[in-house]
């Protein structure tokens, strides 16, 4: 597949798939963001990055809601016209905000270290 093509489908997929997770009523979606998505040359899978604001067991509640959401955010994908088949998700948990808040907490920290 053509990468423009492919990186169009990427957009329209991250755009959908964010829009299907604000309109989840699952109690255990907690506060998620989707971060990206990477979709296979021949569209047949597509992993979805996502991140959670919340512990450990938050972000555990949350995995678990995406697999059951799996059948219908999918369906919400196939009303878009520029897929021919729908790929299968594989959700991803993107660890790169938590990342970079802990290395920002670190520059902050010995930036107000005092200094000799």
């Amino acid at each position: 597949m053509h990468p423009r093509r492919l990186a169009r489908l990427n957009e329209l997929i991250h755009q959908k798939v964010s829009e299907s997770t604000l309109n989840l009523k699952d109690p255990g979606i907690g506060f998620i963001t989707i971060t990206g998505s990477e979709i296979s040359p021949d569209v047949a899978t597509a992993k979805i990055f996502y991140s959670v604001l919340g512990t450990p067991a938050e972000r555990e509640a949350t995995a678990e809601a995406l697999e059951r959401a799996k059948p219908h955010i999918r369906r919400s994908l196939g009303e878009l016209e520029n897929l021919r088949r729908i790929p299968q998700l594989i959700f991803v948990y993107d660890e790169s905000i938590e990342r970079s808040a802990k290395v920002s907490e670190l520059l902050n920290k010995i930036h107000n270290e005092p200094h000799d």
